[in-house]
């Protein structure tokens, strides 16, 4: 079901915590997507990445930004799904973002024109301190590409390790 081993990261402001990411067909979680499954286009497809190990801190996940691209180490074509913490487009939804530990955001499986099936998902993380601020995005119409205002206390990091075919 994990379709990224989970990761370890140390950091001097927050210790050691673990992050996990996690597909699915479905919003309550209970059909995960292995990478042995063959997706249609359009399918849509439910990301969980939670984080363990900081429940001293009670942070937030909040999703800075994940995108999309058809190679492992690729920076273009990239195909933005999340943007300044909001939703790119209205094919994207964000889930749950700078609420708890975990995130969500959901879209459908899409391909690259004239290139391979695979997609590889990208993210960059902020873990967030509740307790010192709006940790929560704030993506409607009026309010599109707000910041939250709580201080983000460790530094960015990627998940980049899923594919389909």
């Amino acid at each position: 079901m994990c379709l990224l081993r989970p990761i370890e990261y140390t950091s001097s402001a927050l210790g050691t915590y673990t992050v996990e990411l996690k597909a699915f067909l479905d919003a309550a979680h209970k059909q995960p997507i292995d990478n042995s499954l063959k997706l249609r286009l359009n399918t849509p497809v439910y990301f969980h990445i939670q984080v363990s190990g900081l429940d001293h801190l009670n942070p937030a996940l909040v999703l800075d930004s994940c995108w999309a691209t058809n190679e492992r180490e690729a920076e273009d074509p990239k195909y933005f799904l999340i943007q300044d913490r909001c939703p790119s487009d209205r094919s994207v939804v964000l889930v749950r973002s700078g609420v708890d530990s975990g995130a969500e955001l959901q879209f459908r499986i899409f391909q690259f024109i004239g290139k391979t099936t695979d997609i590889y998902l990208h993210c960059v993380m902020q873990m967030c301190l509740p307790q010192e601020g709006a940790c929560k995005p704030e993506c409607g119409e009026s309010s599109r590409r707000r910041r939250s205002s709580a201080p983000h206390y460790a530094t960015s990091f990627r998940v980049d390790a899923l594919n389909w075919k």
